[in-house]
């Protein structure tokens, strides 16, 4: 049975239904594992399960009604949020008082460990005295996993972002631009098409740009991002979007840019060529659609994305000797062959060994088969799709080849 925890609006970012859904999905799921409720304040969860990004935290109860208890700003969450408890607060101790007049029970409380800084947990243990606290980020990982109807809407209008930026690359390709000068062209149209001009990554790992822009072996720079583009930045300051290098003809270019709607993005990379490229180029690129095209028809309901790292792997990779300098070049390769994708870049699942947990229906992934060229930089693709019983729909949907300018 759900129960109804919003009111009814027709102001609010996030509808009323789906914030509902959301915490009934999470209350069934408490239920489950014994706990009697749980404190979410990352930004993206709280953005997830109440429509509005408040410094605050969100006590949800297994039963009963949650509240979210705002330090600021009380009237932008309210006009933001449809959730019907929202009470403004300035200490821990009136959260515990609250909850105690409620006779509500926690001394068994979820958190996310990781999203959970040590001085923040100091804090819940100072005020949650009798408390014992139990670790639920991998829950609520795999709920915003699997994409509602209202998510994937988003999704279709964050690729349509992607559609209409990428048709614009190559007029912008112009011998004598810079990388840099580039990534601030296509990051200006994306924020104005997409609403959106935040970057956001899983809570604690790292930072990224809107995208990258590589010209050249400047894709095979050495990198700390936990991917396979290579990029020098404009310093170790600003170690990614683009550096300071100039187009020139001959030039490989790797485009990986995200495209927001709203608070969803999608994942997007391509490849254009100042020229026509050498053959191995081109075939190199043919394999890595290859390896795309094997992911793709695997991304069904059960599915094991181990199993499908591993067959891909044996089936396409290996027998054309692929391996090397494949999903980055030299330090840079990763051990994955693509991420979830949501309201962060770097969701779960991933398409990697020991990810043993089966896909579910309308889950998103991002798949990025690349090769890294000595001398010459990154061919490859990245396309963002759906899990559904026939494969992997794609939602970013254009061509997949090296575009010739």
């Amino acid at each position: 049975m759900a129960f109804d925890y919003t009111l009814p609006t027709d102001s609010s970012f996030i509808p009323e239904a789906e914030i509902n859904d959301r915490l009934n999905r999470l209350q069934v799921r408490m239920l489950d594992i014994s706990l009697h409720g749980a404190l979410v304040f990352e930004p993206v969860e709280l953005l997830y399960y109440t429509g509005s990004m408040p410094n605050g935290v969100l006590f949800v109860p297994a039963e009963g009604e949650p509240t979210l208890f705002v330090r600021r700003s009380f009237d932008r969450t309210r006009r933001e949020s449809p959730i019907r408890n929202v009470i403004a607060f300035s200490s821990f101790k009136e959260i515990v008082t609250l909850l105690q007049k409620r006779s509500l029970p926690f001394s068994m409380l979820g958190i996310d460990e990781h999203a959970t800084t040590l001085s923040y947990f100091k804090l819940l243990k100072k005020n949650f005295v009798n408390a014992k606290f139990a670790d639920i980020g991998h829950e609520l990982r795999q709920f915003r996993a699997v994409k509602s109807a209202y998510e994937i809407g988003k999704l279709k209008q964050a690729a349509e972002v992607g559609r209409k930026v990428i048709a614009m690359i190559p007029e912008l390709l112009v011998p004598g631009i810079s990388e840099w000068e580039l990534v601030l062209r296509l990051f200006h149209e994306t924020a104005l098409l997409g609403r959106n001009c935040t970057t956001r990554l899983a809570f604690n790992s790292g930072e990224c740009f809107m995208g990258g822009v590589c010209f050249g072996d400047s894709a095979n720079h050495p990198s700390s991002f936990d991917g396979p583009d290579g990029m020098p930045g404009q310093s170790p300051a600003c170690p990614s979007g683009g550096s300071d290098r100039k187009l020139e003809r001959g030039d490989l270019v790797l485009i990986d840019m995200l495209f927001p709607y709203d608070e969803y993005y999608v994942d997007k990379t391509r490849i254009f060529s100042l020229g026509k490229p050498e053959s191995s180029v081109l075939e190199a690129h043919q394999v890595c659609l290859q390896v795309q095209r094997a992911v793709q028809q695997r991304l069904k309901p059960g599915a094991i994305p181990a199993k499908i790292y591993e067959q891909v792997f044996a089936e396409v990779i290996s027998p054309h000797s692929f391996s090397d300098d494949f999903m980055g070049f030299g330090s840079n390769q990763v051990k994955f062959l693509g991420h979830g994708v949501g309201m962060v870049i770097n969701e779960y699942p991933v398409i990697a060994r020991k990810s043993d947990e089966p896909l579910e229906a309308n889950m998103i992934l991002a798949i990025e088969p690349k090769k890294g060229l000595a001398g010459i930089g990154m061919v490859g693709i990245e396309n963002t799709f759906q899990v559904t019983s026939e494969g992997g729909l794609k939602l970013t949907e254009d061509c997949d080849e090296i575009v010739l300018v």
